[in-house]
């Protein structure tokens, strides 16, 4: 999920439609979690075709987002066996601390690149 798209606006710089979709469904129900296939059925509802996916595309979506640390997952034993809950991670409950930390991570990269240190504006002291 590395892909920045600078032509574009918001929370897509960084996520796919679909993708964006999918974490939008995952923060709006953040206390009871989502599973694989509600976020999937969540796209077929869509009538943008250009958010339709697999849901083994969604799997590995939500997989992905966990190991970048955005998402979090809970085996339940339900019926036909175990399956993953996905929750907001406590330290990126909404888009907006999403975009941040994206944000944030660009410049650290950015630092490791230019071999230079970012420093934060500080407000002048009156």
């Amino acid at each position: 999920m590395t892909n920045i798209d600078l032509g574009k606006e918001g929370i897509y710089k960084f996520l796919k439609p679909y993708q964006v979709e999918i974490m939008r469904q995952v923060w709006d129900n953040a206390d009871e979690g989502v599973i694989s296939n509600d976020a999937h059925q969540h796209l077929i509802s869509l009538s943008d075709k250009k958010v339709h996916r697999s849901r083994a595309s969604v799997i590995f979506f939500l997989q992905a987002m966990t190991k970048e640390g955005f998402l979090v997952e809970e085996k339940k034993l339900g019926k036909g066996g175990t399956h993953g809950v996905w929750r907001p991670s406590p330290d990126f409950p909404c888009e907006v601390s999403y975009m941040q930390e994206r944000a944030m991570r660009m410049v650290k990269a950015a630092e490791g690149i230019l071999n230079v240190t970012f420093v934060p504006k500080q407000d002048p002291v009156a």
